[in-house]
C-alpha cells in the first residue's frame, strides 16, 4: 500500500480539523432541535430491501433472525474491483423490552424549549411510533402478536388535574391508545414465541421514573371499557399520531421522533427521556373531518414503513449510519488515520469545554456543548 507523505498527512489532519471545529461553532450558538428533510430519509431507503409476509425465520443466539445477503460495489467506475458479498442477520425479536428512564426536564441534556413543550412532545411521540413500529412489526412476522397488557382504564396512570380534556371530546379509541403507551410500565406488548419462550418486538420499552406516576401530567382520563378492545393496527395507530401532530402543531416532531424510536434495537442500555409535561395529549375528534378524510404520512407510500423495520433490524447497518457522519468521500483510503484523528482531536476538546461549563455552572446548567448537534449538522 502507498504511504502518504508527512505533508499529505498534515493536510488531511488539517481539513478535518476545520470542518468539525466549524461543525461545534455552528452547533455551539444553535440548541434548536435539527430539521429533517423527508425527501433526504425518502432517497435514503429508496433502495433498502424489506421484509416480505411469508419471511422465514430462523432460531439464532436464543432468539429469531432473518437472513439476507448484502452486496457491496464500489463508487468508482476506474476501479475494477468485483463486489463484495455478504451474509447479513436481521435481528427479529428482543429477549427483553428496551428500558426507557423518565427523567425531569430540567436535568434533559438539550434545549427542548419548556415552554413549548417540544420535549413532552417527542417523548410522547417517541412511544407511540414505538408501538407504530412494533404493530406493523406484527403484522409481517409469523406467529407474532400485539395486545393492550391489561384492560387499560381501570386504573388511570394519570392524575386529573384542571386543565384536562373532557372524555367526551376525545374519541374513547383513541384514549384507549393513549393510556397503554403511556402506562408507567408499560400498557401493551408486541410478541413472538422463540420454542417455549416469549420475545419481545425490537421497539418493544418498559418505561421506568424516579418520580411519582401522580406527578406525570393529567393527559388521560378514562372508563373501563366493557370489553377489552384490540390493540389498533398500523394504519389506525398512525391517524391518531397524525391527528396529534396537527393539534398541537408539532409535525415538524414527529419524523425526528421516529428517527430515535428507529434506534432502539441498538439500545442495549436503555434510553433516558424528560418526563412528559403536555397537559393534552388526545385531540378532540374534530381533528381530522371526513371531508378532509384521513391524514397521511410518507411512510405509507412505497412500502417505506417496511423498508424503515428493516433497516432497524440490522443494527449493524445502523450502526453505519451513526459513523458515516465521519466518513469523507474526498479523503484517500491511505489517509483515513489523520483525518479520525483530527475529529476526534476537536471531539476531545468539545468534551473538555463541557466539563469546565459543568464544574464551572454547576450540575444542572443548561450550559452544555452539543455534541450530537455537531452529528446532526454533519449528517446528510
Amino acid at each position: 500500500m502507498l504511504r502518504p507523505t508527512p505533508d499529505t498527512c498534515r493536510s488531511i489532519f488539517e481539513k478535518g480539523y476545520r470542518l468539525w471545529r466549524n461543525l461545534h461553532l455552528i452547533a455551539a450558538d444553535d440548541d434548536t432541535l435539527p430539521q429533517l428533510s423527508t425527501q433526504n430519509i425518502k432517497a435514503l431507503i429508496c433502495n433498502h430491501p424489506y421484509f416480505p409476509r411469508d419471511l422465514d425465520l430462523e432460531e439464532k443466539y436464543g432468539g429469531l433472525v432473518a437472513r439476507g445477503i448484502s452486496t457491496w460495489n464500489t463508487s468508482s467506475r476506474s476501479c475494477i474491483l468485483p463486489p463484495l458479498k455478504k451474509e447479513l442477520d436481521f435481528t427479529i425479536c428482543s429477549r427483553l423490552p428496551k428500558n426507557v428512564y423518565l427523567e425531569p426536564l430540567s436535568s434533559y441534556p438539550f434545549d427542548v424549549r419548556e415552554g413549548t413543550g417540544y420535549g413532552s412532545h417527542l417523548t410522547v411521540l417517541f412511544f407511540a411510533w414505538a408501538y407504530i413500529l412494533s404493530t406493523r412489526w406484527s403484522e409481517l412476522m409469523p406467529g407474532a402478536r400485539i395486545s393492550f397488557t391489561k384492560q387499560t382504564g381501570d386504573n388511570p396512570p394519570f392524575a386529573n388535574t384542571p386543565n384536562c380534556k373532557s372524555t367526551e371530546e376525545v374519541d374513547s379509541d383513541a384514549l384507549r391508545w393513549w393510556a397503554a403507551l403511556l402506562e408507567p410500565g408499560g400498557g401493551w406488548e408486541a410478541t413472538i414465541d422463540v420454542g417455549e419462550t416469549k420475545n419481545f418486538s425490537p421497539w418493544s420499552v418498559s418505561t421506568h421514573s424516579s418520580a411519582d406516576a401522580k406527578t406525570l401530567p393529567a393527559a388521560i382520563i378514562s372508563t373501563p371499557p366493557v370489553q377489552p378492545a384490540p390493540a389498533p393496527s398500523y394504519n389506525t395507530s398512525l391517524q391518531y399520531v397524525l391527528d396529534y401532530c396537527a393539534a398541537h402543531q408539532v409535525s415538524h416532531l414527529c419524523d425526528i421522533a421516529l428517527s430515535a424510536a428507529l434506534y432502539l434495537p441498538c439500545c442495549s442500555k436503555g434510553v433516558t427521556l424528560p418526563i412528559p409535561a403536555v397537559r393534552y395529549f388526545v385531540p378532540p375528534k374534530t381533528t381530522s373531518t371526513v371531508e378532509e378524510g384521513p391524514r397521511t404520512h410518507w411512510t405509507q407510500e412505497d412500502c417505506n414503513i417496511d423498508k424503515l423495520l428493516a433497516l432497524s433490524c440490522n443494527i449493524r447497518g445502523l450502526k453505519a449510519l451513526l459513523l458515516s457522519v465521519l466518513y469523507e468521500p474526498s479523503v484517500p483510503c491511505n489517509s483515513v488515520s489523520p483525518w479520525i484523528q483530527s475529529v476526534f482531536s476537536v471531539l476531545d476538546s468539545v468534551q473538555s469545554e463541557a466539563v469546565l461549563y459543568e464544574n464551572f455552572f454547576g450540575a444542572g446548567s443548561k450550559v452544555r456543548i452539543p455534541v450530537g448537534r455537531c452529528f446532526s449538522v454533519r449528517s446528510p
